[in-house]
């Protein structure tokens, strides 16, 4: 199944938390739990934490935004984070970020320290 959470931290997009959401959709596709991404939610601003990014997995796939991820991302003004994982022909793990702005998708970097 895909794996979907959000990821806080502060203004200056640097993330600290991590917080995985129960996946209602099927095998291929995300749909996070409601009640559960307000919590999430709730926890970023109880912490004094900025909500940054929605982060999702496509197994066995690749890191482009698929045209339902589009769909969903106009709803959000976060970043949309795509992690690659269990491909057959690319061994290892690759991400992408995105920030979607109506039919526009721009791509953002990601530095790991």
């Amino acid at each position: 199944m895909e794996a979907v959470g959000v990821l806080g931290g502060d203004v200056s997009g640097r993330v600290n938390i991590a917080i995985p959401l129960p996946n209602l959709a099927g095998e291929r596709a995300f749909l996070a739990d409601p009640r559960a991404q307000f919590e999430a939610e709730r926890e970023l601003r109880r912490t004094g934490r900025d909500f940054l990014a929605i982060y999702h997995s496509h197994p066995g796939g690749g890191t482009q935004l698929s045209a339902l991820d589009r769909a969903f991302a106009v709803y959000r003004p976060v970043v949309y984070l795509v992690i690659a994982v269990a491909r057959l022909r690319q061994p290892g793990e690759e991400m992408r970020a995105y920030r979607v702005n109506k039919d526009v998708v721009v791509g953002v970097e990601i530095r790991i320290e």
